[in-house]
């Protein structure tokens, strides 16, 4: 045997011991969807870039096979995947998967929306992280199409309910433009607790015994104020609920967050957490993986994609955290709203040059486990707020 047929071998071994890992993450999955699933995924880390052609190209060079057999499968396995393989019953899967490598009895969890120019929206449901959000459950619709986007929400937070340990202090962060009263008592139905930042237009109606306030914008009329608050807002809703508000003078506008855990000044700058979930969607765009490039047309092909660029993710943090075990994971928004392009790149971009310099040994550069989050809510702060609170 040669040098090369040498070389053939390690990388098939390395790349089958791979797929054996794969398999257990997923079991559901077939050998053929384990295998194009998992070759898809490490194409994406060292080309940086979604392109079939550009990663089938990497993939010949390292598993010495025609380009264009590797072509063929890749684009096989999108278009059985986008027939079989069903988003729904693979969420659990990843979940579980981040959780066994979870180190802390702290989640925070992100539900975003984001637009590829006027050809798709997605709806994604985010595990926040160093800065980044992975994503474990994802549904993707074209952008004039009419979808349900409350029961979606619904529907893909519950799926995630079951593989998420009871003893988990979950925190859930959104948006205003995803704010709803039934989502928020969908959280709540999941022994989780929303945190979800809302417009000021709503009425508020404090407890008894507070100050008279109006509407949620009256929480906070200037800059450099802040107030919490227990009482019902929306008048329709009657949603109890603690509202949190804050100017910062840097701010155009104030943040107004509603939830239903205890009242704690300190407690809104963790709203800055989530738009971590911001550099996920630029990493898989323009900042990372070129997926704004793509010419898929079908939905459902596109969601295989994001199958693929959530595992490859998920290895690129696993990879960069055994080399550093310390995170800067500070949301305030006071100092970085944003994580800086330092602190990304330390992260995910940091993890993808580890792989790519390692070639096809990605099995060994993997973390066992997550380091500790360093942001952390005092226990007493995450009980609920009141028992009144409903369920």
């Amino acid at each position: 045997m040669n040098k090369n047929q040498h070389a053939k071998a390690r990388t098939h071994r390395q790349f089958s011991r791979i797929f054996k890992d794969l398999g257990q993450v997923l079991p559901h999955f077939t050998e053929a969807q384990i295998r194009g699933l998992g070759e898809y995924a490490i194409g994406m880390l060292h080309t940086q870039s979604c392109s079939r052609t550009k990663n089938s190209y990497w993939l010949a060079e390292q598993l010495q096979e025609e380009v264009e057999a590797l072509r063929k499968r890749m684009s096989r396995w999108i278009t059985n995947g986008a027939r079989d393989i069903v988003i729904s019953e693979c969420a659990p899967s990843l979940m579980k998967w981040i959780v066994s490598k979870w180190s802390s009895k702290q989640m925070a969890l992100a539900i975003d929306m984001t637009h590829l120019s006027d050809k798709w929206i997605v709806m994604a449901v985010t595990v926040l992280y160093g800065q980044v959000g992975i994503p474990v459950n994802w549904r993707i619709f074209r952008a004039d199409e009419k979808f349900d986007g409350k029961a979606n929400w619904a529907a893909m937070l519950q799926e995630l309910k079951p593989v998420i340990p009871d003893d988990f202090d979950v925190l859930v962060l959104s948006d205003r433009g995803l704010w709803s009263p039934n989502l928020f008592r969908t959280i709540q139905s999941c022994g989780w607790h929303p945190f979800m930042r809302v417009s000021g237009q709503g009425r508020f109606t404090p407890q008894k015994g507070s100050d008279p306030v109006r509407y949620l914008r009256d929480l906070v009329q200037s800059p450099g104020n802040h107030a919490e608050m227990r009482g019902v807002a929306y008048s329709k809703a009657k949603l109890e609920c603690i509202a949190l508000a804050t100017w910062d003078p840097d701010h155009q506008a104030p943040w107004i967050v509603l939830t239903d855990l205890n009242p704690d000044h300190q407690l809104i700058r963790f709203y800055g957490l989530r738009n971590w979930c911001e550099q996920t969607f630029k990493l898989l765009k323009r900042g990372g993986f070129d997926w704004h490039k793509t010419r898929m047309t079908d939905p459902r092909r596109a969601e295989c994609t994001w199958m693929a660029f959530s595992v490859a993710m998920f290895w690129s943090i696993l990879a960069a955290v055994r080399k550093s075990r310390r995170l800067n994971d500070d949301p305030r928004p006071n100092k970085h709203r944003l994580p800086t392009q330092r602190n990304v790149r330390a992260l995910v971009s940091h993890g993808i040059d580890i792989i790519r310099a390692s070639v096809c040994s990605l099995r060994t550069l993997l973390a066992d486990c997550l380091p500790p989050p360093l942001w952390h809510i005092r226990c007493k702060t995450f009980k609920r707020a009141a028992s009144h609170v409903p369920l």
